[in-house]
């Protein structure tokens, strides 16, 4: 959308409900509402998130992190539930193995990496550029984005091999540079991300941490945590910031994933 709708998090719809911070925050969003600059729905609920009744919802960082460790965690459960189900006997496997279609469709359809730049968009970012290698991943992602999909620029490109023809403020990339395992490659990526970013740019760099699987999808990778990827990409990046998440993937598996934010010098 245009101008999506925005709710803002509270314990009720009622306006008087909440503390003096989310009350402060409603003031603001309404008097956003009223200069044209967003369209303000009002006060939303948690189970309001999941049906949709706002395009964003805003709260604070405590209850935001609160919020996304609890779903990745009730998605975790429902699918170890879903598992031992359909494992519990000869007869519940045959059924899985009619399901499964079912499921794997399922389980793309919540998978946020098929919404390429979706969350961007819809905060009105724009010159958004996303790059694979597989042109059949990059035609799934846009018939998902629909329209907006016009708005993005589709690169296929083998990335240790791509010379971008212009430069971004941000690169964002999760989980392709632990799959480049030798020198000539991790070399090949750094001067690509070098020769894409402008002065003061800033790169989101996440992999496999340390104490994370050896192997993605069948496919060995370097692990690293935030310090020693810094130190590989070299001396034209200053680390800023770094993090690690558990991420529990559509199939029940944990991953231990970390994040490294760095700035071009």
């Amino acid at each position: 959308r245009e101008m999506p709708t925005v709710g803002l998090l509270n314990i009720g719809e009622e306006a008087i409900k909440g503390s003096e911070v989310i009350k402060q925050a409603a003031e603001l969003l309404r008097a956003a509402d009223a200069a044209g600059q967003i369209r303000f729905h009002g006060n939303v609920e948690g189970n309001d998130i999941f049906v949709g009744t706002t395009d964003i919802v805003v709260c604070d960082g405590f209850v935001g992190n609160v919020l996304l460790k609890t779903s990745e965690g009730l998605a975790s459960m429902l699918s170890d539930f879903i598992r031992q189900e359909f494992t519990r006997n000869v007869f519940t496997k045959l059924a899985a193995l009619a399901a499964m279609p079912v499921l794997n469709h399922f389980k793309a359809r919540v998978d946020p990496r098929r919404y390429n730049g979706a969350a961007l968009l819809g905060l009105g970012y724009r010159d958004l550029a996303v790059l694979d290698i597989s042109s059949a991943a990059l035609e799934r992602a846009k018939a998902n984005l629909g329209a907006d999909a016009a708005k993005i620029e589709w690169i296929v490109a083998d990335i240790t091999a791509w010379q971008p023809q212009c430069r971004w403020q941000v690169w964002h990339d999760r989980a392709v540079f632990h799959f480049l395992t030798d020198t000539a490659s991790q070399d090949a990526y750094i001067r690509a991300l070098n020769a894409a970013t402008e002065t003061g740019a800033i790169a989101i760099i996440s992999g496999f941490a340390p104490d994370g699987p050896e192997k993605c999808s069948g496919l060995p990778v370097v692990r690293y945590d935030a310090q020693s990827l810094s130190k590989r990409i070299g001396p034209d990046f200053e680390l800023l910031a770094e993090q690690r998440e558990e991420h529990h993937t559509p199939g029940g598996a944990m991953q231990k994933f970390y994040y490294a934010v760095l700035r071009k010098n």
